[in-house]
């Protein structure tokens, strides 16, 4: 820490030696500095005092309705249940019955069995899976990618000696708006930047008018 120190105070004392005839573009570039930081911290406590980063359902809802052009989907995704386990498990019609239902009483049933039989499972019926993430838990060959995903029934294969059962109950395809369960954070935070912006813009109308109307500036003290 004390080589540290001196090496700082020896560095700042020979810069200055050596830059003293730039002083004056020196000293004007750290009170700008100066001035960015103050301004800076004086705004950012001004907002976090603030600020409500409260969002509701309902402006979630409008703010995606109002701007789907900002969450066009970069591949397609699927709300999807799939359950897969060791290729010599047998018993499995109730299995593909439950994913065929999924629904209140069958749910439960299926998260059930597959502890039971230390399945894999994911069995969320609200959660948005995105393609590539989906086919890196359940290798389904691809072939015909907008039929497969339309089919609603219950898919069954084999895939090196584990049985793989998959259910997708929606799709959206690539470029389309997104889901509004996948854009819900990001809507979060465009909402609480924007309420942030209008802050600091009501801030620096409000302190302009003060300062106007105060006589803390004129025109005369404007530079042209």
């Amino acid at each position: 820490i004390i080589n540290s120190w001196i090496r700082e105070k020896v560095l700042l004392a020979q810069a200055e030696k050596s830059l003293s005839g730039s002083q004056f573009q020196f000293e004007e570039k750290i009170n700008s500095y100066r001035n960015a930081l103050l301004v800076s911290e004086y705004e950012k406590q001004f907002v976090n005092s603030r600020l409500n980063r409260e969002v509701t359902e309902d402006e979630v809802l409008t703010f995606h309705y109002s701007n789907p052009e900002l969450f066009k989907l970069p591949e397609h995704v699927v709300r999807a249940l799939f359950v897969h386990l060791p290729e010599e498990e047998l018993g499995l019609d109730s299995v593909k019955i439950w994913l065929a239902e999924a629904d209140s009483t069958s749910i439960p049933r299926l998260e059930k069995w597959s502890i039971e039989h230390n399945a894999v499972f994911a069995i969320d019926t609200d959660y948005w899976w995105f393609l590539s993430d989906l086919l890196n838990h359940i290798p389904l060959q691809i072939y015909r990618i907008q039929d497969q995903l339309k089919n609603r029934k219950v898919i069954v294969f084999t895939n090196e000696n584990r049985t793989y059962m998959l259910r997708i109950l929606e799709h959206r395809l690539k470029d389309l708006p997104s889901p509004l369960a996948i854009a819900s954070e990001q809507i979060e935070e465009l909402i609480i930047q924007e309420r942030r912006r209008n802050l600091l813009d009501e801030l620096r109308d409000d302190l302009v008018k003060e300062a106007w109307s105060l006589g803390f500036i004129s025109r005369d003290s404007i530079p042209i």
